[in-house]
């Protein structure tokens, strides 16, 4: 069962109504990017599209940092790698406000279960991915691809991240990209749970787009591949109940 408290869906509904009035894509923010080398577009990606990159030519790819924002299996996924009746966990960025709000609320919860909680302390507050610098002939079809791809509670932001391929981090340069996250508003936010319930959840789970635990494999491989460490995805690969895997 996934767990959900039912004041939280009530906040959630309310938001939701928010942020149907607001709009979903952040247009202004992007606009500040027309500027921006010709009209091409970066995009920074965290979860799938590290290991599973856009159908598009790009000008650039290499890996970055994105400070502030901290990377957490707690978004809910019905139309990838789960079913409506049955939603698997994908990875969302989450500010640390955002971060440490859900981590207290189930923290207090845990009934001063320390050795579960000390593992919902961030080890760090920047995020690893990979950014795609996609030229303005694409930005069309780029943004009603990730649109499309990303419709599961996700909105677009505009952020700054630091490339850090082959450069001392204190002199990477900086570069404005549009990320897309599922900020925990988002009527498919699950949030935290404790790690074997959440592994257990991913083990179980498999939708449109695959097995759950394949999008799991899929980006620890590539951040291992990388030499970075995300003790988060590592703890939950570390607990995943063992399944059938073609590898």
């Amino acid at each position: 069962h996934t767990h959900h408290n039912d004041h939280d869906n009530q906040a959630m509904e309310r938001s939701q109504k928010e942020e149907e009035t607001k709009g979903p894509t952040g247009d202004s923010e992007l606009e500040d990017l027309d500027e921006d080398e010709d009209g091409d577009v970066w995009i920074f990606g965290y979860g799938s599209l590290i290991f599973r990159p856009m159908p598009f030519p790009w000008l650039e790819r290499c890996w970055a940092r994105l400070p502030g924002y901290i990377r957490r299996f707690w978004q809910g996924s019905t139309d990838h790698r789960g079913t409506p009746e049955n939603p698997g966990r994908v990875v969302t960025l989450l500010t640390l406000e955002e971060y440490a709000a859900a981590r207290d609320r189930f923290v207090a919860t845990l009934c001063d279960d320390d050795d579960e909680a000390k593992h919902h302390i961030a080890d760090s507050t920047t995020t690893f991915g990979v950014a795609y610098r996609v030229g303005a002939a694409h930005r069309k079809e780029l943004f009603a691809y990730l649109d499309h791809r990303e419709k599961g509670g996700y909105v677009r932001e505009v952020a700054t991240a630091y490339v850090v391929d082959g450069a001392p981090l204190d002199e990477s340069r900086s570069i404005r990209c549009v990320v897309y996250r599922a900020t925990p508003i988002n009527a498919q936010w699950l949030g935290p749970s404790t790690y074997a319930d959440m592994a257990a959840q991913i083990a179980r789970s498999h939708g449109p787009s695959g097995p759950n635990p394949e999008y799991l494999f899929g980006l620890q491989r590539a951040l291992v591949e990388a030499q970075l460490d995300d003790p988060h995805v590592s703890r939950l690969v570390s607990l995943l109940p063992v399944v059938d895997d073609d590898e």
